[in-house]
């Protein structure tokens, strides 16, 4: 956008500004290709002056409730954006969003001329439960590690998956399958497998494994070893805020697995985030454990943090580096800013945001028509550090025009000698031949260059 521009006149030697701040509704100054002063003023500049958008951040503070889609937005001032909608809180009822004092519902417009961040609102939910049972038919063919469950949610009706208890059949007996009260095959194994039920309030389920004789002929039963039981085991997905520099809670898994097992999380995809490992607390592998109490069980915790790059690198152990060229081309033709983001590693080869990295400037610019002596205004290091961002530009001067010699005839009235008034008879060349003259004209001509001279050569007046 070059609307703002300022064209000023300085005698040579002078020291100017060559930069004035002019208003640009919602615009800020940002750069300049070359200082805002120049001291003895001795060519033509070209100065570019950068300006950043105004910019705010749109967040969500889920207020401990999970959701996808929730990431923080920049937008320009004066943006309408659409409030989102709501996140879901086990045990808790949605209530609206808050932002700047005022209540705001999922689908409001509001205009952004400021950070803003919008509070999930909650109440208590009742609730809900069913209690599952287990049971072995035969009666006394068999035992089970659990025999009632109790599951809650916090609608009136829920989709839930129930299972996880263990038949041990007695000597002589094997299972068969397992049955719900309707008589519908939901399992085949010791374990029975989650199923997948929907539930009202109050309700009572109720499964059966179904035990049969094992045969064998002859000699007693031997039953092998028995499996290990599963247990609850939970995944929580962190990802951090940069407006308040923390990590927030943004999903939730709960899984089942063989006690005894090593299990290892699934990483989620976040559109500009990436896994980050480090981080402090970062736990992606364990073994499952027996569920004492809800809160007793292994809990896996991964963290994900901005990557603009997109090369899976978080943001916070890179510098991002900027090669502006000015008045002049890159190497291969473009003139477009050229950004790198640096991975940041310490003397061990980690990433680390006190760490540093090799930078290599590109070379072999070429200058526009009518400029030369390209320089960096700022020479790159070769090694960077800081995780702040860093700008260098390439400058290529206006060169001065040639002088161009005025090759303009200015016509001689001076006499020309020998062409004075002669007595009568025939000229010779010694009284002004005209033959003689324009050859003498010709050859001056082709002398100096001159493309074409008008010779005018004094007729010999009449007595």
């Amino acid at each position: 956008d070059v609307s703002l521009t300022e064209t000023k006149s300085a005698a040579f030697g002078a020291t100017v500004d060559t930069y004035t701040d002019k208003v640009k509704p919602g615009y800020k100054f940002s750069s300049a290709t070359t200082p805002l002063t120049i001291t003895a003023v001795a060519a033509d500049n070209v100065i570019k002056v950068y300006y950043t958008l105004n910019t705010f951040t749109v967040s969500y503070d889920l207020n401990g409730g999970v959701g996808n889609g929730y990431d923080p937005e920049t937008v320009g001032h004066n943006t309408i954006v659409t409030v989102k909608d709501a996140p879901t809180y086990d045990g808790y009822v949605f209530d609206g969003w808050i932002a700047d004092g005022n209540s705001y519902a999922a689908g409001d417009s509001y205009t952004v001329t400021a950070d803003v961040t919008f509070v999930a609102q909650w109440y208590s939910a009742p609730v809900y439960s069913v209690k599952v049972k287990y049971q072995v038919d035969p009666v006394g063919k068999g035992t089970l590690d659990v025999t009632e469950e109790t599951y809650t949610f916090s609608t009136p009706t829920a989709t839930i998956q129930v299972g996880g208890a263990e038949v041990t059949p007695a000597s002589g007996w094997k299972l068969d399958v397992w049955k719900d009260a309707a008589g519908e095959t939901v399992g085949s194994t010791s374990i029975m497998s989650n199923v997948t039920v929907t539930v009202a309030d109050g309700d009572v389920l109720v499964f059966t494994a179904k035990l049969k004789e094992s045969g064998g002929g002859g000699g007693p039963f031997i039953p092998g070893p028995s499996k290990p039981t599963v247990a609850f085991y939970r995944v929580e997905h962190y990802k951090w805020d940069s407006t308040r520099n923390v990590y927030d809670l943004a999903d939730v898994e709960t899984k089942r697995g063989l006690i005894g097992n090593t299990v290892l999380a699934t990483p989620m995809e976040y559109s500009g985030f990436t896994l980050n490992p480090l981080a402090d607390g970062f736990v992606q592998r364990g073994e499952v454990i027996q569920n004492k109490t809800d809160t007793e069980m292994l809990v896996l915790k991964l963290f994900y943090d901005p990557d603009k790059g997109g090369d899976t690198t978080p943001d916070k152990y890179q510098k991002k580096v900027i090669f502006v060229v000015s008045n002049g081309t890159w190497a291969d033709g473009s003139a477009e800013d050229k950004v790198l983001y640096l991975d940041l590693l310490d003397e061990n080869g980690n990433p680390s945001a006190n760490g540093s990295a090799a930078l290599t400037a590109p070379v072999g610019m070429i200058a526009n028509d009518g400029f030369g002596n390209g320089a960096w205004f700022i020479v790159p290091p070769a090694t960077v550090s800081g995780t702040e961002d860093a700008v260098y530009t390439f400058v290529f001067e206006k060169l001065d025009a040639p002088e161009v010699p005025d090759t303009t005839e200015t016509p001689d009235t001076t006499e020309v000698p020998g062409t004075t008034d002669t007595p009568e008879g025939p000229v010779s060349p010694s009284t002004g031949d005209n033959g003689t003259m324009l050859l003498s004209a010709m050859a001056l001509a082709a002398s100096v260059g001159v493309a074409s001279i008008t010779v005018m050569a004094k007729r010999r007046r009449e007595e």
